[in-house]
């Protein structure tokens, strides 16, 4: 009688990428998909795309509607559509959420330059 032997090595598969990627997009949603199925899914990933974002919104001079209107632009642009409901409410969640603890600063940020790049007068 023949007996069969199995391999007990486990299933393995290799990624034809070096490393993951991470999406960095605005999360896509399904039009007419529930909304609680899709935060479930996505909210990690629309953490990750707010922090990314969130240095356009840092002005103190933009308000709460403004710094919306800036994200949902955005967000449009990374899905190349307009939003669906689902992915308006999660983008105002994340803003309402992170909104108060967003690190803000006064007017433009201009770069510090190093004082050997600052030309002096003696170089006129």
């Amino acid at each position: 009688m023949r007996v069969s032997r199995r391999h007990e090595l486990p299933i393995t598969f290799r990624s034809i990428a070096a490393t993951v990627l991470m999406e960095s997009r605005f999360p896509r949603a399904v039009a007419g998909e529930d909304y609680d199925r899709y935060i479930r899914a996505v909210w990690r990933q629309g953490e990750r795309w707010f922090s990314r974002s969130s240095h356009r919104i840092a002005q103190e001079s933009i308000g709460l509607h403004e710094a919306r209107e800036i994200l949902w632009s955005i967000a449009a642009g990374d899905l190349t559509r307009g939003l669906y409901p689902q992915e308006e409410r999660l983008l105002s969640e994340l803003l309402q959420q992170e909104w108060p603890a967003l690190e803000r600063f006064a007017g433009d940020v201009e770069p510090e330059i190093p004082a050997f790049l600052v030309p002096s007068p003696s170089d006129n």
